[in-house]
């Protein structure tokens, strides 16, 4: 998914979609700073509430995922000012 996920946003850079999901498979695999570059230029290019809202809430999961990783320690990744 990554690979075809790459070659899509080479293809189409201002698809806000293309980001998000090639965002949501790197989140999946585990890749949380690509993960979140991805979804927060996916953000940023999203014409709509729904997907800035889809945007917030992945990137929302990532920053739980980098606080139970640091276990208390500061998250690297803050929450998207919406």
């Amino acid at each position: 998914a990554i690979g075809l996920g790459e070659g899509l946003v080479q293809k189409l850079p201002k698809s806000a979609e293309a980001r998000y999901y090639l965002g949501l498979s790197y989140m999946k695999s585990g890749q949380l700073p690509l993960a979140e570059d991805h979804l927060r230029a996916a953000m940023s290019l999203a014409g709509n509430e729904e997907m800035r809202a889809n945007c917030v809430s992945a990137l929302t999961e990532i920053a739980r995922q980098n606080c139970s990783v640091k276990s208390g320690a500061s998250a690297k990744t803050s929450l998207p000012q919406s």
